[in-house]
Order: C-alpha cells, then structure tokens, then sequence
C-alpha cells in the first residue's frame, strides 16, 4: 500500500500497526494503532488502517463512519468512496444497488482504476452486462486500469478479450 501521509503522523508506531495487520495479528494492529497520538487519528492512512482492522471484524457500521471521514478527508481519492461502497453494501440491510450508486456518484470526479473496477463488478452483479461493458470499455482506453487487472475483468465478462 502507498501511504499518502505517514509522513504526519508517528510512523514508527503506524509501521509496528501496518505490519501486524500484515502478519494477520489484528488485536496488536489494534493496540499499535492506539499509541497514535489523538491529533493523527483522523489522518488517512490511520483511518485506511482502522477500517481495514473493522472490516476484519465485520462492523460494517464502523466502516462507514470510517470511509465517510476518509471521503470527507480526501473526495478526490477513489479509495474511501470504494470503502464505503463496500461498508454500505455489507451492512445489514445493505445492497450491491446502494454499493453501485455511491461508486457512480464518485465516478463523476474520480477515474482512479480501483474506482473503475469495482463499477464493473458492481454492474455485473446487478445483471446489467451492457453497463459492466460501459465500465470494461471505459478501463480499456486507460491502459493502467488494464494492465494487471485482465483476469478480474475478464471475470466479468465471460468470452470478453480484454
């Protein structure tokens, strides 16, 4: 993962946090991320980590407070849109429609390949293959939305030559 501002926050205890969450022992992750002085718990790589640890545990609702202060923090960037979009499908009472509506509101601003990717999934989950073809043919005229990602793609599609 790129860390956009590990540099304003205690990276010592961020990096000790981000490496236990790695090695799967999220109880310590947890207790790392604590040591955070109060003044760094909003920055976006402490609320990456924290709704990641959440998102372990399945508390859909925390997750959504989470990427909501990630979205507020930083609306140009595609990963908390994709973090609520998730949060908000797996809630109780959530659905993949809920999911896809939040991800074509952020599409207006942001093209960010993850962004892209989770509208062709989306899309494709709701049945609606002539949109998840919108969003194939959307990646392909970006060529690093493409590259790496064929498979998941092509997943989507059956038959489709990416």
């Amino acid at each position: 993962m790129n860390h956009r501002d590990v540099k304003n926050i205690d990276a010592d205890h961020f990096a000790v946090a981000w490496s236990l969450f790695e090695l799967g022992r999220y109880a310590e992750a947890q207790a790392a991320l604590s040591k955070i002085p109060a003044k760094d718990q909003n920055c976006s790589d402490v609320l990456e980590l924290r709704w990641r640890l959440c998102a372990k545990r399945n508390q859909w609702g925390d997750c959504i407070d989470l990427a909501r202060s990630m979205t507020f923090q930083d609306p140009d960037h595609a990963s908390g849109w994709v973090h609520l979009a998730e949060s908000v499908e797996k809630v109780t009472g959530g659905t993949v429609q809920m999911a896809y509506d939040i991800l074509l509101r952020a599409a207006r601003d942001i093209r960010e390949p993850v962004l892209l990717l989770e509208l062709v999934r989306c899309s494709a989950r709701l049945g609606n293959t002539p949109e998840s073809q919108q969003w194939i043919n959307e990646a392909r005229k970006r060529g690093d939305v493409v590259q790496g990602h064929r498979d998941e793609l092509a997943m989507h599609r059956p038959g489709a030559a990416i």
